[in-house]
């Protein structure tokens, strides 16, 4: 059974016009990954205090989360996400869904998780919004997914979902800038080769 859930809220130009080798020599000083590791710091010193943004779960429900999420075995963490589906689709921590934060302070399977249960108990339109979520710098769950998870193992997996892969952050970056960042050539590939991205959009800064 699907359940209706309320909407509570609705430099350097990249040199990609021929993707070879030098594609990926672009240097690692993205204020995006520098904001994103300053926040990853913050929450790993802060996850277990005092850290409630969200006003969805009380400060003890959110601890029990975070551990359930850190834990390899999913099934704590399905349960509780089933018996507090409403809070869990609403978190938010630092702008950040629940999905975008596991994506990046955790492990690949508790995304998996989250997004299996949504995926069963939430309405089709809603999830698929739930997905294409920006946060405040505008990244989705897509481009967490390259960013902050290294084996990259929920990239097929959100494509399988039907995401939209051209939403374009704050600073007009796309998942292809953020496989050039992070060096990622078979990311890179896939993109432009598989699913036809554009790789000439230039950021806001040129």
């Amino acid at each position: 059974m699907k359940i209706e859930i309320d909407d509570d809220e609705e430099k350097e130009e990249i040199n990609t016009n021929s993707y070879n080798n030098n594609a990926f020599n672009f240097n690692n000083n993205n204020s995006y990954l520098k904001n994103n590791n300053n926040l990853k710091e913050k929450n790993e010193s802060n996850k277990n205090n005092n850290n409630n943004n969200n006003n969805s779960l009380s400060e003890q429900m959110e601890k029990k989360l975070q551990y359930y999420m850190s834990q390899k075995d999913s099934r704590n963490l399905e349960n509780f996400i089933i018996n507090n589906l409403k809070s869990c689709f609403n978190y938010k921590n630092n702008s950040m869904n629940l999905l975008q934060y596991s994506i990046f302070l955790f492990n690949s399977e508790s995304a998996k998780s989250i997004m299996k249960i949504f995926s069963l108990k939430i309405e089709k339109k809603k999830f698929l919004a739930y997905l294409n979520y920006k946060d405040k710098n505008g990244l989705t769950a897509f481009h967490y997914s390259i960013i902050g998870n290294k084996k990259n193992s929920l990239f097929h997996e959100l494509l399988s979902n039907k995401i939209d892969i051209n939403i374009n952050t704050n600073l007009n970056y796309n998942a292809i800038h953020f496989s050039i960042i992070k060096n990622d050539k078979k990311i890179f590939l896939y993109l432009i080769e598989n699913l036809n991205m554009n790789f000439n959009i230039i950021d806001k800064n040129g």
